[in-house]
């Protein structure tokens, strides 16, 4: 390759045996040589080497199906494009009301129960008197050792019924039938459940989720361990608390704080996350 500079030429005019019939030199000549940028250069070595432009639209051709095969997996698992959904929507959706639903599959289930909220940090719902079907069990009176009937068999375990100052700890609360209370569906993803369908509150804390709860809805947008609904026998009340479910729990409209129990009352409209609502309802 000849270097860039200033060169002086010799033109010689040969015979066929090397005899040298005339001579003349150019001083002074200045020679710079045209170098192709780097795309003349990959052109240029595509064209020589074939297998190399096969390499790169293989490589391409691979890029595209695993996209492909990512979108169709997540949208499968969410019902999200993969490019709307967990990398776009938060860039796309900024100032809007969110559209796509996160999977709740990363929550943390609580290992404690959930501190009583005072009057001034939340804002109640609706006090209206529950009807007589759910009035007050009457008290039970304690009797003495020597006075206490046998426990039938079958009946020597934690499941206790009456007040709360009689039950052990980890015990479940069985409601007497004069109180029992139920949830009626009011709308629910095809495949989940049927509208109009009661669920009755046997057993509590009632627990509400898409994994190991007592009422398994099984819907992508329903956490693990999404809310679950306590008995206060003393002052005949209902509380439900959303347990950092990832889509939210509602009452009558009001979205409830993380581990905050509400007050629920009969007529009150419960939604679970953005598909599922249903209504408590006495027996």
């Amino acid at each position: 390759m000849i270097k860039d500079g200033k060169y002086t030429i010799v033109v010689r005019a040969l015979g066929s045996n090397a005899q040298v019939f005339s001579s003349q030199e150019y001083s002074g000549i200045v020679y710079s040589a045209v170098r192709p940028n780097i795309m003349q250069r990959i052109i240029t070595a595509l064209t020589l080497s074939p297998l190399y432009l096969f390499i790169i639209i293989g490589i391409i051709l691979l890029v595209v199906v695993f996209l492909m095969f990512t979108s169709f997996r997540e949208k499968s698992l969410s019902g999200t494009p993969v490019m709307q959904g967990r990398l776009g929507g938060k860039l796309a959706n900024k100032g809007k009301p969110a559209g796509n639903l996160p999977l709740a599959d990363d929550e943390p289930i609580p290992h404690s129960q959930p501190k009583p909220v005072s009057p001034a940090a939340a804002k109640p719902v609706s006090q209206a008197k529950p009807p007589a079907a759910v009035a007050a069990p009457p008290p039970v009176v304690a009797q003495k050792p020597e006075q206490a009937k046998p426990m039938p068999p079958g009946q020597a375990d934690k499941t206790i019924s009456g007040p709360a100052a009689n039950l052990a700890d980890g015990a479940t609360y069985i409601v007497p039938k004069s109180s029992s209370v139920c949830l009626r569906i009011l709308r629910a993803p095809v495949g989940t459940a049927n509208i109009g369908d009661r669920i009755t509150l046997k057993q509590f804390p009632f627990t509400i989720g898409r994994q190991n709860t007592i009422w398994v809805i099984n819907d992508p947008s329903v956490s693990r361990l999404h809310a679950e609904i306590q008995l206060d026998p003393q002052r005949n009340i209902y509380l439900i608390t959303d347990l950092g479910s990832s889509n939210g729990t509602r009452v009558n409209g009001t979205p409830l704080r993380p581990r905050q129990p509400i007050q629920v009352s009969i007529g009150s409209t419960i939604q679970i996350g953005p598909n599922v609502e249903v209504v408590l309802e006495p027996l």
